[in-house]
Protein backbone atom coordinates (compact mmCIF):
# COMPACT_ATOMS: atom_id res chain seq x y z
CA UNK A 1 0.00 0.00 0.00
CA UNK A 2 1.25 3.96 -0.79
CA UNK A 3 1.96 5.81 1.58
CA UNK A 4 -1.45 8.15 2.30
CA UNK A 5 0.60 10.96 0.61
CA UNK A 6 1.39 9.96 -2.22
CA UNK A 7 -1.42 11.45 -5.43
CA UNK A 8 -2.36 14.16 -3.23
CA UNK A 9 -1.45 17.49 -4.52
CA UNK A 10 0.68 20.16 -3.01
CA UNK A 11 -0.46 22.36 -0.57
CA UNK A 12 0.33 25.16 -2.45
CA UNK A 13 -2.53 23.89 -5.32
CA UNK A 14 -5.34 24.99 -2.36
CA UNK A 15 -6.62 28.18 -2.54
CA UNK A 16 -6.28 29.93 0.59
CA UNK A 17 -6.13 33.49 1.66
CA UNK A 18 -3.19 35.92 1.42
CA UNK A 19 -2.34 36.29 4.88
CA UNK A 20 -0.03 38.73 6.63
CA UNK A 21 3.55 37.40 8.45
CA UNK A 22 2.23 38.31 11.79
CA UNK A 23 -0.90 36.16 10.96
CA UNK A 24 0.46 33.64 9.39
CA UNK A 25 2.95 32.80 12.02
CA UNK A 26 0.16 33.15 14.70
CA UNK A 27 -1.94 30.86 13.11
CA UNK A 28 1.37 28.19 12.86
CA UNK A 29 1.75 28.89 16.16
CA UNK A 30 -1.97 27.68 16.92
CA UNK A 31 -2.06 24.89 14.67
CA UNK A 32 1.36 23.65 15.99
CA UNK A 33 0.13 23.54 19.36
CA UNK A 34 -3.48 21.67 18.97
CA UNK A 35 -1.90 19.34 16.80
CA UNK A 36 1.04 18.59 19.99
CA UNK A 37 -2.02 16.82 22.59
CA UNK A 38 -2.57 13.56 22.17
CA UNK A 39 -5.42 12.39 20.51
CA UNK A 40 -6.04 9.80 23.14
CA UNK A 41 -5.84 12.65 26.00
CA UNK A 42 -9.52 13.93 27.55
CA UNK A 43 -7.67 16.25 29.58
CA UNK A 44 -6.65 19.71 28.97
CA UNK A 45 -2.90 20.53 27.90
CA UNK A 46 -0.64 20.96 30.60
CA UNK A 47 2.96 22.84 30.55
CA UNK A 48 5.12 19.89 31.89
CA UNK A 49 4.11 16.46 30.90
CA UNK A 50 3.52 14.01 33.88
CA UNK A 51 6.39 11.76 34.75
CA UNK A 52 6.46 8.06 33.76
CA UNK A 53 5.48 6.55 36.13
CA UNK A 54 2.48 8.74 37.19
CA UNK A 55 -0.25 6.87 36.57
CA UNK A 56 0.41 2.84 37.22
CA UNK A 57 -1.93 0.51 37.74
CA UNK A 58 -2.83 -0.92 40.87
CA UNK A 59 -1.24 -4.02 41.98
CA UNK A 60 -4.13 -6.33 41.65
CA UNK A 61 -5.52 -10.29 42.71
CA UNK A 62 -6.78 -11.81 39.87
CA UNK A 63 -8.62 -15.18 40.35
CA UNK A 64 -7.01 -18.17 38.70
CA UNK A 65 -9.75 -21.52 39.51
CA UNK A 66 -7.70 -24.41 40.05
CA UNK A 67 -7.68 -26.42 36.12
CA UNK A 68 -7.77 -23.65 34.40
CA UNK A 69 -5.56 -21.84 31.81
CA UNK A 70 -4.25 -18.47 32.73
CA UNK A 71 -2.39 -16.28 29.81
CA UNK A 72 -0.05 -13.37 30.19
CA UNK A 73 0.14 -11.28 27.67
CA UNK A 74 3.10 -8.62 27.04
CA UNK A 75 4.56 -7.14 24.51
CA UNK A 76 7.34 -5.27 25.15
CA UNK A 77 9.00 -5.02 29.24
CA UNK A 78 10.26 -7.58 31.40
CA UNK A 79 8.17 -10.14 33.48
CA UNK A 80 8.98 -11.82 36.53
CA UNK A 81 7.05 -14.57 37.87
CA UNK A 82 7.26 -16.19 41.57
CA UNK A 83 5.79 -19.11 43.22
CA UNK A 84 4.51 -17.99 46.39
CA UNK A 85 4.26 -19.71 49.80
CA UNK A 86 0.81 -20.30 49.89
CA UNK A 87 -2.04 -22.05 47.28
CA UNK A 88 -4.76 -19.63 46.97
CA UNK A 89 -6.38 -19.83 43.25
CA UNK A 90 -5.12 -16.33 42.97
CA UNK A 91 -2.19 -14.47 41.02
CA UNK A 92 -1.06 -11.16 42.14
CA UNK A 93 0.11 -9.24 39.28
CA UNK A 94 2.22 -5.95 40.12
CA UNK A 95 3.58 -3.08 37.59
CA UNK A 96 6.68 -1.80 39.00
CA UNK A 97 7.41 0.92 35.76
CA UNK A 98 5.88 1.71 32.50
CA UNK A 99 6.80 3.47 29.35
CA UNK A 100 4.83 3.14 26.61
CA UNK A 101 5.73 6.32 24.76
CA UNK A 102 7.98 8.37 23.50
CA UNK A 103 8.11 12.78 24.22
CA UNK A 104 5.25 14.40 22.49
CA UNK A 105 7.89 16.79 20.74
CA UNK A 106 10.00 13.99 19.35
CA UNK A 107 9.61 15.39 15.93
CA UNK A 108 9.42 11.68 14.35
CA UNK A 109 6.03 10.72 16.53
CA UNK A 110 3.36 11.32 14.84
CA UNK A 111 0.62 11.85 16.74
CA UNK A 112 -2.16 11.78 14.58
CA UNK A 113 -1.37 8.28 13.47
CA UNK A 114 -1.14 6.43 17.06
CA UNK A 115 -4.34 5.01 18.49
CA UNK A 116 -5.97 5.20 21.91
CA UNK A 117 -3.21 4.35 24.56
CA UNK A 118 -4.31 1.80 27.03
CA UNK A 119 -2.53 2.01 30.58
CA UNK A 120 -4.84 -0.20 32.43
CA UNK A 121 -4.29 -4.33 32.55
CA UNK A 122 -7.06 -6.12 31.01
CA UNK A 123 -8.61 -9.07 31.65
CA UNK A 124 -10.58 -11.16 29.02
CA UNK A 125 -12.39 -14.82 28.82
CA UNK A 126 -10.51 -17.46 26.60
CA UNK A 127 -12.05 -20.27 26.41
CA UNK A 128 -12.21 -22.10 29.55
CA UNK A 129 -9.70 -19.27 31.08
CA UNK A 130 -8.80 -16.18 31.07
CA UNK A 131 -6.12 -14.09 29.24
CA UNK A 132 -4.36 -11.04 31.08
CA UNK A 133 -3.25 -8.53 28.87
CA UNK A 134 -0.48 -5.84 30.16
CA UNK A 135 -0.55 -2.37 28.63
CA UNK A 136 1.13 -2.50 25.62
CA UNK A 137 3.40 0.60 23.25
CA UNK A 138 1.71 1.57 20.05
CA UNK A 139 3.65 0.13 17.63
CA UNK A 140 5.48 3.50 16.57
CA UNK A 141 7.24 3.60 19.85
CA UNK A 142 7.21 -0.02 20.82
CA UNK A 143 11.34 0.20 19.71
CA UNK A 144 11.80 3.41 21.34
CA UNK A 145 10.59 2.51 25.10
CA UNK A 146 11.37 0.50 27.56
CA UNK A 147 7.37 -1.18 27.78
CA UNK A 148 6.07 -2.60 31.19
CA UNK A 149 8.33 -4.25 33.75
CA UNK A 150 5.98 -6.31 36.17
CA UNK A 151 5.67 -9.25 38.83
CA UNK A 152 3.56 -12.15 39.11
CA UNK A 153 2.92 -13.77 42.11
CA UNK A 154 1.16 -17.44 41.64
CA UNK A 155 0.76 -20.01 43.74
CA UNK A 156 3.63 -22.11 44.87
CA UNK A 157 2.04 -25.64 43.41
CA UNK A 158 -1.02 -25.13 40.91
CA UNK A 159 -2.53 -27.28 38.82
CA UNK A 160 -4.07 -25.03 36.11
CA UNK A 161 -2.18 -23.77 33.08
CA UNK A 162 0.41 -21.03 32.67
CA UNK A 163 0.85 -19.56 29.59
CA UNK A 164 2.99 -16.95 28.98
CA UNK A 165 3.32 -14.62 25.14
CA UNK A 166 5.49 -12.06 25.44
CA UNK A 167 7.45 -10.02 22.27
CA UNK A 168 10.15 -8.20 23.01
CA UNK A 169 10.26 -9.10 26.81
CA UNK A 170 12.62 -10.72 29.18
CA UNK A 171 10.93 -13.32 31.40
CA UNK A 172 12.57 -14.97 34.79
CA UNK A 173 10.30 -17.71 36.32
CA UNK A 174 11.38 -19.01 39.52
CA UNK A 175 10.51 -21.54 42.06
CA UNK A 176 6.79 -22.95 41.32
CA UNK A 177 5.63 -26.40 40.08
CA UNK A 178 2.80 -26.66 37.86
CA UNK A 179 2.30 -26.38 34.05
CA UNK A 180 4.17 -23.59 32.27
CA UNK A 181 4.25 -22.94 28.77
CA UNK A 182 6.29 -19.79 28.42
CA UNK A 183 7.33 -18.28 24.42
CA UNK A 184 9.15 -14.90 23.94
CA UNK A 185 9.99 -13.61 20.14
CA UNK A 186 13.38 -12.00 21.32
CA UNK A 187 14.69 -11.69 24.84
CA UNK A 188 16.08 -13.00 27.95
CA UNK A 189 14.43 -15.89 29.57
CA UNK A 190 15.42 -17.18 32.46
CA UNK A 191 14.29 -20.54 34.55
CA UNK A 192 15.20 -22.11 37.83
CA UNK A 193 13.75 -24.09 40.67
CA UNK A 194 10.89 -25.19 38.38
CA UNK A 195 9.24 -28.52 38.55
CA UNK A 196 6.25 -29.89 36.47
CA UNK A 197 5.76 -29.73 32.99
CA UNK A 198 7.62 -26.56 31.22
CA UNK A 199 8.08 -25.65 27.86
CA UNK A 200 10.24 -22.90 27.30
CA UNK A 201 10.84 -21.44 23.75
CA UNK A 202 12.50 -18.16 22.68
CA UNK A 203 13.18 -16.88 19.04
CA UNK A 204 15.79 -14.64 19.15
CA UNK A 205 18.65 -14.22 22.49
CA UNK A 206 19.21 -16.55 25.25
CA UNK A 207 17.67 -19.05 26.96
CA UNK A 208 19.39 -19.98 30.51
CA UNK A 209 17.48 -22.36 33.15
CA UNK A 210 18.74 -24.51 36.24
CA UNK A 211 17.39 -26.93 38.58
CA UNK A 212 14.24 -27.90 36.75
CA UNK A 213 12.41 -31.11 37.28
CA UNK A 214 9.97 -32.45 35.03
CA UNK A 215 9.13 -33.08 31.38
CA UNK A 216 10.81 -30.12 29.94
CA UNK A 217 11.11 -28.86 26.19
CA UNK A 218 13.79 -26.34 25.94
CA UNK A 219 14.28 -24.52 22.30
CA UNK A 220 15.87 -21.39 21.37
CA UNK A 221 15.63 -21.01 17.82
CA UNK A 222 18.55 -18.35 17.51
CA UNK A 223 21.31 -17.67 20.50
CA UNK A 224 22.62 -19.80 23.43
CA UNK A 225 20.50 -22.00 25.19
CA UNK A 226 22.61 -22.98 28.71
CA UNK A 227 20.83 -25.39 31.05
CA UNK A 228 22.19 -26.85 34.26
CA UNK A 229 21.53 -29.68 37.03
CA UNK A 230 18.07 -30.49 35.11
CA UNK A 231 16.19 -33.77 35.87
CA UNK A 232 13.88 -35.65 34.87
CA UNK A 233 12.79 -36.43 30.26
CA UNK A 234 14.35 -32.85 28.26
CA UNK A 235 13.68 -32.20 24.86
CA UNK A 236 16.32 -29.42 23.72
CA UNK A 237 15.47 -27.54 20.21
CA UNK A 238 18.33 -25.30 18.72
CA UNK A 239 18.07 -23.86 15.11
CA UNK A 240 21.43 -22.01 15.06
CA UNK A 241 23.58 -21.25 18.38
CA UNK A 242 25.34 -22.49 21.35
CA UNK A 243 23.87 -25.29 23.28
CA UNK A 244 25.47 -26.28 26.89
CA UNK A 245 24.22 -28.52 28.86
CA UNK A 246 24.84 -30.14 32.37
CA UNK A 247 21.99 -32.54 33.18
CA UNK A 248 21.10 -35.19 35.60
CA UNK A 249 17.99 -36.34 33.25
CA UNK A 250 17.74 -39.62 32.47
CA UNK A 251 16.14 -39.07 28.78
CA UNK A 252 17.71 -36.64 26.71
CA UNK A 253 16.78 -35.89 23.53
CA UNK A 254 18.31 -32.85 20.83
CA UNK A 255 17.83 -31.17 17.82
CA UNK A 256 20.03 -28.85 16.40
CA UNK A 257 20.57 -27.46 13.09
CA UNK A 258 23.53 -25.51 13.24
CA UNK A 259 26.06 -24.52 16.08
CA UNK A 260 28.18 -25.73 18.71
CA UNK A 261 27.65 -28.45 21.55
CA UNK A 262 29.03 -29.22 24.98
CA UNK A 263 26.68 -31.99 26.49
CA UNK A 264 27.31 -33.51 30.12
CA UNK A 265 24.59 -36.03 30.59
CA UNK A 266 25.62 -38.19 34.15
CA UNK A 267 22.78 -39.38 34.80
CA UNK A 268 20.99 -40.30 31.05
CA UNK A 269 20.02 -44.03 30.58
CA UNK A 270 18.78 -42.85 26.68
CA UNK A 271 20.43 -39.96 25.01
CA UNK A 272 19.56 -38.75 21.20
CA UNK A 273 21.70 -36.32 19.92
CA UNK A 274 20.90 -35.21 16.00
CA UNK A 275 23.11 -31.87 15.14
CA UNK A 276 23.60 -31.21 11.13
CA UNK A 277 26.55 -28.84 11.21
CA UNK A 278 28.73 -27.36 13.67
CA UNK A 279 31.19 -29.33 16.35
CA UNK A 280 29.96 -31.22 19.35
CA UNK A 281 31.55 -32.75 22.43
CA UNK A 282 29.64 -34.92 24.37
CA UNK A 283 29.65 -37.89 27.19
CA UNK A 284 28.57 -41.21 27.07
CA UNK A 285 28.42 -42.07 30.92
CA UNK A 286 28.11 -45.36 32.49
CA UNK A 287 24.51 -45.20 33.24
CA UNK A 288 23.60 -45.02 29.61
CA UNK A 289 21.46 -48.03 28.44
CA UNK A 290 20.57 -46.77 24.67
CA UNK A 291 22.01 -44.30 22.60
CA UNK A 292 21.48 -42.62 18.37
CA UNK A 293 23.98 -39.63 17.57
CA UNK A 294 24.01 -38.52 14.25
CA UNK A 295 25.46 -35.92 12.34
CA UNK A 296 26.06 -34.73 8.58
CA UNK A 297 28.89 -32.45 8.81
CA UNK A 298 29.43 -31.64 12.17
CA UNK A 299 32.78 -32.48 14.00
CA UNK A 300 32.19 -35.34 16.91
CA UNK A 301 34.45 -35.71 19.83
CA UNK A 302 33.18 -38.47 22.19
CA UNK A 303 34.58 -38.84 25.79
CA UNK A 304 33.46 -42.45 27.56
CA UNK A 305 33.09 -42.83 31.05
CA UNK A 306 35.35 -45.42 32.45
CA UNK A 307 32.67 -47.15 34.05
CA UNK A 308 30.99 -47.97 30.68
CA UNK A 309 29.71 -51.21 29.17
CA UNK A 310 27.95 -51.83 26.44
CA UNK A 311 28.59 -51.93 22.29
CA UNK A 312 29.70 -48.62 20.69
CA UNK A 313 28.73 -48.73 16.87
CA UNK A 314 30.42 -45.86 15.00
CA UNK A 315 29.92 -45.07 11.09
CA UNK A 316 31.78 -43.10 9.09
CA UNK A 317 30.11 -42.33 6.40
CA UNK A 318 31.32 -41.69 2.47
CA UNK A 319 33.06 -38.34 3.55
CA UNK A 320 33.34 -39.33 7.22
CA UNK A 321 36.44 -40.19 9.15
CA UNK A 322 36.97 -42.53 12.87
CA UNK A 323 39.80 -41.60 15.15
CA UNK A 324 40.10 -43.81 17.79
CA UNK A 325 42.04 -42.94 20.62
CA UNK A 326 40.09 -45.22 23.76
CA UNK A 327 41.56 -48.50 22.16
CA UNK A 328 44.22 -49.75 19.92
CA UNK A 329 41.15 -50.70 17.24
CA UNK A 330 40.78 -48.83 13.92
CA UNK A 331 38.35 -48.04 11.58
CA UNK A 332 37.82 -50.66 8.66
CA UNK A 333 36.27 -49.79 5.10
CA UNK A 334 33.26 -51.68 5.33
CA UNK A 335 31.68 -51.18 1.40
CA UNK A 336 35.17 -51.21 -0.93
CA UNK A 337 35.76 -49.03 -3.45
CA UNK A 338 33.95 -46.57 -1.16
CA UNK A 339 35.79 -45.13 1.48
CA UNK A 340 32.99 -45.50 3.98
CA UNK A 341 34.60 -46.85 7.39
CA UNK A 342 33.34 -47.95 10.67
CA UNK A 343 34.21 -49.68 13.96
CA UNK A 344 32.23 -51.22 16.62
CA UNK A 345 33.81 -51.76 20.40
CA UNK A 346 32.77 -53.89 22.92
CA UNK A 347 32.87 -53.53 26.94
CA UNK A 348 31.95 -55.89 28.82
CA UNK A 349 28.96 -57.73 28.67
CA UNK A 350 25.87 -54.99 29.03
CA UNK A 351 23.37 -54.84 25.94
CA UNK A 352 23.97 -51.16 25.76
CA UNK A 353 24.19 -50.27 22.43
CA UNK A 354 25.30 -46.65 21.31
CA UNK A 355 25.39 -45.79 17.72
CA UNK A 356 27.43 -42.88 16.07
CA UNK A 357 27.01 -41.95 12.64
CA UNK A 358 27.97 -39.25 10.33
CA UNK A 359 28.05 -38.54 6.59
CA UNK A 360 30.86 -35.95 6.09
CA UNK A 361 33.01 -34.79 9.00
CA UNK A 362 35.33 -36.65 11.71
CA UNK A 363 34.06 -38.66 14.60
CA UNK A 364 36.66 -38.79 17.41
CA UNK A 365 36.40 -41.44 20.70
CA UNK A 366 38.22 -40.18 23.73
CA UNK A 367 38.68 -41.51 27.28
CA UNK A 368 36.84 -39.47 29.63
CA UNK A 369 40.35 -37.87 31.18
CA UNK A 370 41.76 -37.12 28.25
CA UNK A 371 38.88 -34.73 27.08
CA UNK A 372 38.61 -33.30 30.79
CA UNK A 373 42.12 -32.07 29.77
CA UNK A 374 41.99 -31.18 26.31
CA UNK A 375 38.97 -29.05 27.19
CA UNK A 376 41.22 -27.78 29.61
CA UNK A 377 43.86 -26.83 27.32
Amino acid sequence: MLPSFVGHRSCRSLSLPRLSYPVRRAWLGIALAVSSMPVWSTEPATSTPPAANASLPASQDISWPAGTPLTIALEKGRLNVIGRDDDKPTVTLTIDSMELTRPENDPARKLSELPPLVREVRIQPEGKGQRVILPTPPSLDLMQVSGVYANLSVPKHFTGVLNIRGKLVDLDLHSFSGTVSASTLSGKTTARDLHGIIHLYNQLGSLQTHNLNGTLRLQQAVGALTDTASQGKVAYKVIRGQLTVDSQANEISIEQVDGTQKIQATQATRLSDNLQTGQATLLLPASLQQGDIQTVNAALSIQVAPEFAGTIQLNGGAGGDIINQLTTEQAQPIHLPLPDKALTLQRGAADTKITVSTINSTITLLPAQAQAQAQAQ
